[in-house]
């Protein structure tokens, strides 16, 4: 017994040691990206860090509840419960379903929980209480009791607003839930299915990143940590550039500073006994936020899907290069999409009212796009837009893309991002 107990310490230490030298790597996010698709996610590398890094906001004060929508069998369902693995199990709660009072009467606080419902239906019955959940942090019901002949009162109460991760075929829900999520959409095009069907076939390589048992104690140490941050002044400048005539950016910019937070943790994590570490948000820690949220927190204010918006940037890059009206094809090269992917998305662009059709019709009956005037659909300034505007973030900056785990500098003095007009486009 004593020597087996040695050798459980041995691996625990093992593990701890590991976890350490993870979260010192400046590849974590990478890595944590690389460790999903290993576990069998393919493609769907954005959707993997976000659901990866709101998972993480449980213990940070502001939890990031995430609605993945997608077309049945897409994927969705797969993607967050693969992810879902990345977390200790102490900390998930998975549910198919939930009764009209079941969140009431758990014994389990929802503090640093990760609330996994399969689906956002199963929900259905237990709607209100969440939502209260969510907002309030602390719900209580009061019910009536029976013992013999007396009748009397208790209070049922639960704590905690837990990070909710559930899945949809539903383009939009409850307006009430729809603002408590970031909404993100699974990748439904052709190139994903035949990436999908390939990997299928093919032999899987050997595991690279390690075993999960190190990204459980790593999570823990994460959670263990309690960071206090503070914002430099030139986050003024984003501020200035929130498209604040979207009342549900109140909500959503309070996420996307949470996320900030999460990913400033992240990347300056060291051992600590202190009850709360002070640390400064970083232009490195935007960058990575705006990598990561810029696209999927622009859809989600403007309520549109995000391809949707590519399209828009795309439109508005290319009339102002060839002034004049862009094809459809044109489009799809600039963004390298399939024209059938372009063609999907245009008309739903052009109902929204974010690109209009040239008057008239062309010879081959291909409608021509034009730009809508005024200001574009962004929900954060690029972070070139943000270096060149804000000169005492120095004269040189750099930071690793999450995404494709290499190193991106800005400099001042040989910067190739001289359009401004590009920068301030998506």
């Amino acid at each position: 017994m004593a020597a087996a107990t040695k050798a459980q310490r041995q691996r625990t230490s093992r593990v701890r040691q590991q976890a350490q030298a993870l979260l010192r790597d400046p590849l974590f996010l990478h890595r944590a990206m690389n460790k999903i698709g290993e576990l069998g996610i393919i493609g769907e590398e954005r959707n993997r860090t976000i659901l990866f890094l709101a998972g993480l906001t449980k213990d940070q004060g502001q939890p990031v509840s995430v609605l993945v929508k997608g077309q049945s069998s897409s994927g969705k369902s797969n993607l967050v419960r693969t992810v879902v693995q990345m977390f200790p199990p102490e900390c998930v709660l998975s549910r198919a379903s939930l009764s009209s009072k079941a969140p009431l009467f758990g014994e389990q606080s929802f503090e640093g929980k990760l609330l996994y419902m399969f689906e956002y239906r199963g929900l259905k019955d237990a709607q209100f209480l969440i939502r209260l959940q969510q907002s309030e942090g602390i719900i209580s019901h009061e019910f009536t009791t029976v013992a013999g002949h007396h009748r009397g009162t208790q209070v049922a109460t639960r704590r905690g607003v837990p990070v909710v991760f559930t899945t949809t075929t539903t383009g939009r829900v409850f307006e009430d839930d729809e603002t408590r999520y970031l909404s993100i959409s699974i990748d439904e095009s052709p190139d994903q299915t035949l990436e999908i069907a390939e990997a299928a076939i093919s032999k899987p390589g050997r595991p690279s990143e390690p075993p999960l048992a190190v990204w459980h104690e790593a999570v823990r140490l994460l959670g263990a940590q309690k960071v206090q941050v503070s914002f430099p002044d030139w986050f003024r400048f984003i501020v200035s550039k929130l498209p604040i005539s979207q009342v549900r950016v109140r909500r959503d910019w309070g996420r996307f500073l949470a996320f900030c937070k999460i990913i400033a943790s992240c990347r300056r994590w060291t051992p600590s006994r202190k009850p709360a570490r002070e640390i400064a948000i970083e232009f490195p820690d935007y960058c990575v936020a705006y990598r990561i949220f810029a696209a999927p927190f622009a859809a989600t204010v403007y309520q549109v899907h995000e391809r949707e918006l590519s399209i828009v940037a795309a439109v508005r890059k290319l009339y102002a290069r060839c002034k004049r009206a862009v094809t459809h094809r044109e489009i799809a090269a600039h963004l390298r999409w399939r024209e059938s992917l372009v063609y999907k998305y245009i008309p739903k662009a052009v109902k929204h009212g974010l690109v209009k059709y040239e008057a008239g019709t062309s010879q081959t009956n291909l409608k021509r796009l034009l730009p809508v005037p005024g200001p574009p659909k962004i929900f954060l300034p690029s972070p070139e837009w943000v270096f060149e505007e804000n000169p005492h973030i120095g004269k040189t900056a750099s930071y690793i893309d999450p995404i494709t785990g290499q190193e991106k500098t800005f400099s001042r003095a040989n910067s190739p991002q001289t359009n401004r007009h590009s920068q301030r486009v998506p």
